[in-house]
């Protein structure tokens, strides 16, 4: 009797452990995802799994792994937990409707469009990822440059006529500028403004891309202005203020111009600015002066600001100076344009056997 006693305890104290054993592990595991280490905690997930074949928390994990995977864009692996996900016999309407609007983001990011397509036909027409799934899918099209699929789920999403389809207005913009289509593009934008046009940042930024690329430079200068006083911190901020420094440069008000480059000090956008400003001076045969801004940049290994650099010097007859920059950018698309010069170069200097 003492001994079933004390073998009754042996098993009660060992399942105690193995059951404090597996809270610890999802303790570690909602740590890790709760920090967004997300490719430990899907090895760590993964190996939870094989340990625990038949824990409580298998759904829960394979949901996370899925997820995870997802953003993390690997596809491949997303796909097989969203699938495992789908074999739960308990699952709820919204759930299943859940898996496929993730299994049709997964198949669309690889550009599987035949399945993609399959799980956007099972999704519910009056559940909630419905119009999410034809916009996000246009997204990932217009992104992937396959614009004619992007604008049929935009049209889409417009007839459906519900949360996304002022976004979507203003996704067919971002698709027709793409194109080079830009009166369309202008119309697609009238069309988002007389809505919503609540993402006024994004909208005057392409208004001013579009009015520019047509030439209408004081329509262009308006929009970007609009952008700059919006949000000048932001990317579109930032590209805006490069557009304003290009046309001002282009006009020669130097004051202007100053005041948008103090605009990018301490961006990535700053040695952009030096480099457009150098190149005008360049083009006008300012070789000093195009020089004087190139050496202003924090961008010293761009290739276009090296062959700018390279074909001032040139120019200036500053010949060795400018063959190193020519002859530094033999990986880069420059090169063939500077062969001609380190030919000249070489020439030049009486270089005749190399």
């Amino acid at each position: 009797m003492k001994k079933l006693h004390w073998v009754l305890a042996l098993l009660l104290s060992t399942n105690m452990i193995l059951v404090a054993s597996e809270k610890e592990d999802i303790a570690f595991l909602d740590e890790l995802y709760k920090q967004k280490r997300f490719s430990i905690a899907v090895t760590e997930s993964v190996k939870f799994l094989k340990k625990y074949p038949e824990s409580k928390h298998a759904k829960n994990i394979q949901d996370r792994i899925a997820k995870a995977s997802l953003l993390q864009e690997d596809y491949e692996t997303a796909i097989v937990y969203f699938k495992m996900l789908s074999l739960n016999s308990n699952l709820s309407r919204k759930e299943k409707d859940e898996i496929n609007f993730y299994l049709m983001k997964c198949y669309t990011a690889l550009g599987e469009s035949e399945k993609s397509e399959f799980y956007l036909k099972a999704l519910d027409k009056n559940g909630v990822y419905y119009e999410k799934a034809f916009y996000d899918a246009a997204m990932t099209y217009l992104a992937k440059e396959n614009y004619p699929k992007a604008e049929e789920l935009f049209k889409k999403v417009i007839e459906l006529n519900k949360k996304y389809a002022d976004d979507s207005m203003l996704g067919l913009a971002m698709l027709a500028y793409n194109k080079g289509e830009y009166p369309k593009t202008i119309l697609y934008l009238d069309n988002y403004s007389k809505n919503s046009g609540k993402n006024k940042v994004m909208m005057n930024y392409l208004y001013g891309a579009a009015y520019y690329k047509q030439n209408r430079v004081d329509d262009a200068i308006t929009a970007f202005k609009k952008v700059v006083e919006k949000d000048r911190s932001s990317a579109y901020g930032r590209k805006s203020i490069l557009n304003l420094i290009e046309i001002y440069s282009n006009r020669g008000n130097g004051e202007v111009v100053e005041s948008y480059v103090s605009m990018l000090q301490g961006t990535k956008e700053y040695g952009e600015a030096m480099r457009m400003i150098g190149d005008l001076y360049a083009t006008k045969g300012d070789y000093n002066r195009a020089i004087s801004y190139y050496s202003k940049t924090n961008t010293p290994n761009d290739p276009k600001l090296m062959y700018g650099y390279g074909f001032s010097l040139y120019k200036l007859n500053r010949l060795k100076e400018a063959q190193k920059y020519f002859e530094s950018l033999k990986k880069t698309d420059y090169y063939n344009q500077s062969l001609y010069y380190i030919f000249a170069i070489d020439y030049k200097l009486k270089n005749y056997s190399k």
